[in-house]
């Protein structure tokens, strides 16, 4: 029995076989199916994995924005007004300053003899013996030396260092002075009480004609000012209780011209306060020297 003969396999127009062919595309197809796949399931995981990452920035943000609530100061409360002090301890208001110095104007302090009252203090001129009332009291007392018991209040205001006695610290210490009985004023002048003249303690009595001499070159002083800048010679010069000629005195003292301001001023405050002789020649008269004249000069008195 001759062997059954095999149709041959067909084949295309290259010759290669249709079902291997076939066969090798079919595989190739399920090739790009599973890659196509794979790719795919790669797309897939990445989509989760950013989704996962876009979840946890959320979450971080959440936790930041968290973060900036510890700097968070809440609104200060508002305080409760101060109760308002009960009448037990509210204080008393302070007394004015007047009124206190008023009562420490009269306070007397006790001394040797009997009380003393004490001048008020008004404040004013610039001095160097203490408040103007002071210094008033004390010039007058200086002034006593030489038996002056009065002066003009001219004279009085500048022991104040006062240059105007119409000046309102002027008047309002020969005020004080008169309302505490301290002194008496009348037609311009002012004298010393005995209630004055006690309360002064810095003016001690003079024991030497020197010093009775240096106390009236500052009285003559003070009242001339600038104008006589030497009057300490021309005191020095009339404290011998000598007569001068006019000429001869302004020579001696250093002045060319006898009818110059200086010169002239000088001999009108010794007239005024009553220690210059009235006579063509000049000299001092007795009251000018309380311990007594320098011996071999004459007297002046009438």
């Amino acid at each position: 029995m001759p062997p059954t003969m095999l149709p041959a396999p067909a084949t295309d127009n290259d010759g290669v076989d249709v079902e291997s062919k076939e066969s090798n595309d079919d595989k190739s197809k399920e090739s790009n199916d599973d890659k196509f796949k794979e790719s795919n399931d790669d797309h897939l995981l990445q989509d989760d994995f950013e989704e996962e990452e876009e979840d946890d920035d959320e979450e971080e943000e959440f936790v930041d924005d968290n973060d900036d609530d510890d700097d968070y100061e809440p609104a200060p409360k508002k305080r409760k007004a101060p109760k308002a002090p009960s009448k037990a301890s509210a204080k008393k208001p302070k007394k004015r300053a007047s009124v206190k110095a008023k009562k420490t104007a009269t306070k007397k302090t006790k001394v040797a003899g009997g009380s003393k009252k004490k001048p008020r203090k008004t404040g004013g001129g610039k001095s160097m013996c203490g408040n103007p009332q002071e210094c008033m009291l004390v010039g007058l007392v200086k002034m006593e030396t030489y038996g002056i018991k009065s002066a003009s209040l001219d004279h009085v205001a500048l022991f104040a260092n006062y240059t105007n006695k119409d000046s309102l610290g002027s008047k309002k210490a020969i005020k004080a002075l008169t309302q505490d009985g301290m002194v008496d004023v009348s037609d311009g002048m002012m004298r010393l009480t005995e209630c004055g003249r006690n309360s002064v303690t810095t003016v001690p009595p003079v024991v030497n004609q020197a010093e009775a001499l240096e106390r009236l070159q500052e009285i003559v002083k003070l009242f001339c000012g600038s104008k006589a800048n030497k009057s300490d010679f021309i005191l020095e010069q009339l404290g011998n209780g000598q007569k001068y000629a006019k000429k001869a005195l302004g020579s001696i003292c250093g002045y060319a011209n006898v009818d110059s301001l200086g010169f002239k001023s000088v001999l009108a405050i010794l007239k005024e306060l009553g220690l210059l002789e009235d006579t063509e020649a000049i000299m001092l008269n007795d009251k000018a020297f309380p311990c007594g004249r320098p011996s071999g000069s004459a007297s002046a008195e009438k």
